[in-house]
């Protein structure tokens, strides 16, 4: 979905090696509006504390659990949400939040700032020229949030999605997403739901769209409120 910046350094101890070619695995949930008009997407978004992620390869390992808007063709994206990711400099993975466009580098921050089970609110919105990514953080709503980058341009024709996401999945599925059946990582909740719009409309629950992981090892629960996503190989 994204490239990945590159860090410096050596781990300090050995890791799995990620694989010598990316896999990327999603467990999505999407609104496919017919007129490919989206005016913003938002959900609250909770961080799960666990899984693991390799080292080496073209790409660091990462796992993340986000909220996006994509252009039709599916080559760029404006998106905001959790990442767990390997960092050679502290030779372990660690676990922040991150914003991203139009298929570049990851922007990472606040990292190491959250602690298991976090729940954050994350809001992307459709303004004249460009789509605002905004982090509304841990209270109960959208009453108070910050942009994060204002930079990226409208798509002609959009659809907007949630996902639990890894660089080193599929058939390989060498990274472990994060959350358990009995603690998933979440992308909205029942009452507290994945809400979309279209301009000048008001925010509401749309009919999503789930696509589920390759992975034998991930799993997902999806409805129209909400995406669950879990690793079968994470502590209960």
């Amino acid at each position: 979905m994204w490239l990945w910046p590159l860090f410096g350094g050596l781990p300090a101890f050995a890791l799995p090696s990620c694989p010598s070619s990316t896999a990327y695995d999603f467990a999505s949930n999407a609104w496919y509006p017919s007129d490919g008009d989206v005016g913003g997407i938002r959900a609250p978004v909770n961080l799960r504390r666990d899984g693991s992620v390799c080292t080496g390869g073209p790409q660091l390992g990462f796992a993340a659990g986000w909220i996006g808007i994509e252009n039709s063709a599916g080559t760029s994206i404006a998106q905001i949400g959790f990442i767990h990711v390997y960092d050679p400099n502290l030779g372990v993975g660690k676990y922040c939040e991150f914003w991203a466009i139009d298929g570049g580098a990851a922007h990472l921050y606040n990292c190491g700032a959250w602690g298991d089970d976090a729940l954050l609110h994350f809001m992307i919105t459709k303004g004249t020229s460009y789509y605002n990514i905004q982090d509304c953080g841990s209270g109960s709503g959208y009453s108070n949030c910050t942009s994060k980058n204002a930079t990226q341009s409208i798509y002609s024709s959009a659809f907007a999605l949630v996902s639990a996401e890894t660089n080193y999945g599929r058939s390989g599925c060498t990274v472990h997403i994060m959350g358990t059946s009995a603690d998933p990582q979440v992308e909205g909740a029942t009452g507290d739901p994945i809400q979309g719009k279209h301009d000048g409309d008001a925010w509401g629950t749309k009919s999503l769209t789930a696509s589920g992981p390759v992975c034998s090892h991930y799993h997902q629960g999806a409805a129209n409120a909400y995406n669950h996503a879990w690793d079968d190989r994470n502590a209960s």
